[in-house]
């Protein structure tokens, strides 16, 4: 049977080892050692990420709260994850565009203003070109996935939005307005 985090903590806790966070919640620390045996220390390694978290909400639930488990199916994500990272104009609200999550399937709205800047241009460009197809008689524009958008931009010669010299700063975001020539 598979253990949950909070059994882990119980079962570790009946046998007399008490489970505490160091390094701001980043590691765990099993205390008294003399009584962690090898296979506690598999336990602690299978379910670190589990028990950190559960720990970290124990902590401070207002910092830490608890994340609700996904509950996508895996065939529903195989479909995300075939979909890819592409964008749409959103239904019934306008002014904003929908990306699509290719790791849980989701649809985010983001304001056009929000979408458009750094190295997001991709989702106007995406959205823009789904619905020029529509208008052209192609009843699947709106189902094609982000590998079948790219290859009909590189059959029509367009450059890909994310294409060209561009920068990361130290939060790893993209920025490509900021780069000259100099840069270079």
């Amino acid at each position: 049977m598979r253990m949950n985090a909070p059994q882990v903590v119980k079962a570790i806790g009946e046998v007399g080892i008490t489970l505490d966070l160091v390094d701001d919640g980043e590691r765990l620390l099993a205390r008294p050692t003399e009584l962690v045996t090898p296979e506690i220390v598999a336990t602690l390694r299978e379910h670190r990420m589990q028990l950190i978290t559960e720990l970290r909400f124990r902590k401070d639930p207002a910092r830490w709260p608890r994340q609700t488990p996904l509950t996508t199916t895996p065939r529903d994500l195989a479909r995300a994850a075939q979909m890819g990272l592409c964008a749409m104009w959103a239904r019934r609200e306008f002014g904003y565009v929908s990306v699509h999550d290719p790791l849980t399937g989701e649809w985010h709205n983001l304001p056009t203003k929000d979408a458009n800047f750094g190295d997001a241009p991709w989702m106007i460009s995406g959205a823009q070109r789904r619905k020029a197809l529509w208008k052209n008689g192609d009843r699947r524009a709106y189902k094609y996935t982000s590998a079948e958008m790219e290859a009909m931009w590189a059959a029509e010669g367009v450059p890909l939005p994310t294409e060209g010299p561009a920068a990361v700063d130290s939060h790893g975001v993209l920025w490509e307005d900021y780069i000259t020539e100099e840069d270079d």
